[in-house]
């Protein structure tokens, strides 16, 4: 959760927001759907979640009472999503199709940047 906390921070602070972080998931589209349920923040905890739940495993054994569900919630999370994900994607599509574009600039708008500098890199 910690992680996820400054995850958020790091999206709203940040100029490139957090980019590069839960899109690496991008290839894995049953896994991303979970991000219409829970948006960036619900994938990127599912992400972390295997491995908190393996340094828990590493630091407390089996001397953690209740680790067996501490240890299977992560497997099951992830199924569940999985899951969720895999019957998303075999629905119809409904709706209208949108086109939509990506730009990318190499030109920093920084909040000084004037009315021109910016302009003549948006446009």
């Amino acid at each position: 959760m910690l992680w996820v906390g400054a995850d958020t921070l790091m999206a709203a602070w940040l100029p490139d927001g957090n980019w590069g972080r839960a899109y690496s998931q991008a290839r894995c589209l049953p896994l991303l759907q979970l991000t219409a349920l829970l948006g960036v923040p619900g994938l990127l905890f599912l992400l972390t979640l295997g491995q908190s739940a393996l340094a828990l495993g590493l630091t407390c054994g089996r001397r953690l009472p209740g680790g067996a569900w501490a240890y299977a919630a992560p497997v099951v999370l992830l199924a569940a999503a999985l899951g969720y994900g895999t019957w998303r994607l075999r629905q119809p599509l409904n709706g209208s199709v949108v086109t939509f574009g990506l730009a990318s600039i190499d030109d920093a708008i920084g909040p000084r940047a004037s009315a021109e500098y910016a302009a003549g890199i948006l446009r």
